[in-house]
């Protein structure tokens, strides 16, 4: 399987979005993926996260029903909170997704200090999933 770079519309249901990490694209993505709900997989960095949502926003998909988060490291999962506060003035929420293995570490940052991106946020009211759970967007089935 190749990697698909280009960002925009993949399939029907599917988008790429370049998120431009440290204002270069190419290096970190996020994906859309809508049905009757909107999914995001990885919330994008906390520097990023205002671009992510005006993108969102042009796409009328803000804000996403769920994200889904692939692993706890920064660039993954530091947006989250941007997004859910941007959600909450709309008076919405956004349910997070992410493994048990990753829910600790999204409670507590610290981890990510290798990486020297900070400040990092913490991330709870995580909803745990396993591999083998499916999430239903209404009409389209994900499987973890």
């Amino acid at each position: 399987m190749s990697a698909i770079r280009r960002p925009g519309k993949i399939n029907e249901n599917t988008t790429l979005i370049d998120i431009g990490m440290y204002g270069v694209a190419g290096i970190t993505a996020v994906y859309l993926i809508e049905g009757a709900k909107r999914c995001l997989i990885d919330g994008g960095t906390r520097t990023e996260a205002p671009r992510l949502v005006k993108t969102l926003k042009e796409l009328d998909a803000f804000p996403p029903d769920i994200i889904i988060v692939t692993h706890a490291h920064y660039d993954h999962a530091q947006g989250i909170p941007i997004l859910r506060k941007e959600a909450a003035r709309q008076q919405r929420s956004i349910e997070v997704l992410a493994s048990h293995e990753a829910i600790p570490l999204l409670e507590d940052p610290s981890f990510n200090a290798a990486f020297d991106a900070g400040p990092y946020e913490k991330i709870s009211d995580v909803t745990p999933v396993k591999e083998g759970d499916t999430v239903d967007l209404g009409g389209i089935a994900l499987s973890i």
